[in-house]
C-alpha cells in the first residue's frame, strides 16, 4: 500500500487531500502551527525551512508520493517579509524535492498563476513566466527547485481557490460570505481576471495526477475566466446576499502592495485532455462545496 505525505496538511488544499485520499493508500500530514481535529491520516508537526528535520521525517515514513501544498501565501505578509517567503516557498520545496529525487519519490508541487504578470491572460504551460510579486517570485523559484533536482516530479499551477474549508475562513468564496454576513460591503475589482478554482475539483485533479504519476507541466484551474466582481456577484448568488454588499472597483483607483496582475487566467486546454473527468462550472461548483440545506 503506498504511502502518501501532504505538506500544507491543515490548510485548504492539503486538507481536502487528507481527507480524500484516505482510500490511497496510508496518509501522513505534515503542518506548520495546529494540527486539525477529529481529521483521518497521521499527522506530524514538521518546520520546512530545516533541511534536516524535513529529511529526518521523511526517512521515518518513506513515502512513494509527496504533494507539496504548503506555502506562505499572502501576498501583502510575503512583500512585507520576503526572506521569511523565501524560506519557506523555496527552501521548504528544495529540501523536499531533494528527498524526493534522492528516493524515488514522485512529487507533485502546487504552484499558482501569480507566476505570471498578467498582461495578457490566458496563459498557458508555454508561455514565459514574469512575476510581480514577492509571493510569486517566491513559487517560481521553488518552481525551478523542483525541475532542477529531477526524478519524477508534477508541477501543478491553480489559481484563487474556493470552497468549503475546515474552520470556514479559508476559501476565496467563504472570506467574502464572512463579511457579507455582518452586512459589510465589499469592493472587488472589475478588472483584474482569474480562473477561480473549486478546491473539491483541484483535489480530484490532483490525486488523479499522483495515481497516473502524470510528469511535467500542468495548469489545473477552474473552467471560467471571471472578474473578481463577477466572480464576487457569482458567490453572491449562490448564498443569497443581496448585490448591494458588492463594490465594483478598478485598479487605477487602489495603491496596491502588491501590485495588482490585470489578468493572470490560465489556459487549461492541456488539463481537459489529460483528466479523465470534466471541468465544472463555477455555479455547480458552489453547489457541490455549500449544498442547500
Amino acid at each position: 500500500m503506498n504511502r502518501i505525505v501532504v505538506t500544507g496538511a491543515a490548510g485548504l488544499v492539503g486538507h481536502r487531500l487528507m481527507q480524500q485520499l484516505q482510500e490511497k493508500g496510508e496518509v501522513f500530514g505534515f503542518y506548520h502551527c495546529a494540527r486539525p481535529e477529529i481529521t483521518p491520516g497521521s499527522w506530524q508537526s514538521v518546520d520546512l525551512q530545516k533541511r534536516e528535520e524535513v529529511h529526518q521525517a521523511l526517512d521515518g515514513i518513506r513515502p512513494a508520493i509527496l504533494i507539496h501544498c504548503a506555502a506562505s501565501c499572502q501576498p501583502v505578509h510575503c512583500e512585507k517579509y520576503p526572506m521569511e517567503t523565501l524560506a519557506v516557498n523555496y527552501g521548504g520545496t528544495l529540501h523536499l524535492a531533494e528527498w524526493a529525487a534522492e528516493h524515488s519519490c514522485f512529487f507533485l508541487h502546487v504552484s499558482t498563476d501569480l507566476v505570471f504578470d498578467g498582461t495578457r491572460g490566458h496563459y498557458s504551460e508555454q508561455d514565459a513566466v514574469r512575476p510581480i510579486s514577492v509571493y510569486g517570485w517566491s513559487k517560481l523559484a521553488a518552481e525551478e527547485a523542483v525541475r532542477s533536482h529531477g526524478g519524477e516530479w508534477c508541477i501543478a499551477r491553480t489559481a484563487l481557490v474556493f470552497g468549503r474549508s475546515r474552520g470556514g475562513n479559508r476559501g476565496a468564496d467563504e472570506l467574502l460570505v464572512q463579511s457579507w454576513k455582518q452586512g459589510k460591503t465589499t469592493p472587488l475589482f472589475q478588472d483584474e481576471y482569474r480562473t477561480p478554482t473549486s478546491v473539491g475539483e483541484l483535489a480530484e485533479k490532483l490525486i488523479e495526477v499522483a495515481d497516473e504519476r502524470i510528469t511535467g507541466l500542468v495548469h489545473i484551474a477552474g473552467s471560467e475566466c471571471l472578474s473578481r466582481y463577477e466572480f464576487g456577484c457569482k458567490i453572491a448568488g449562490h448564498f443569497g446576499f443581496p448585490p448591494s454588499l458588492l463594490s465594483a472597483r478598478k485598479i487605477e483607483d487602489v495603491v496596491s502592495v502588491p501590485p495588482r496582475a490585470p489578468n493572470v487566467s490560465m489556459n487549461i486546454t492541456k488539463a481537459r485532455a489529460l483528466f479523465r473527468s470534466p471541468f465544472r462550472s463555477i455555479e455547480e461548483n458552489l453547489r457541490r462545496e455549500h449544498p442547500a440545506p
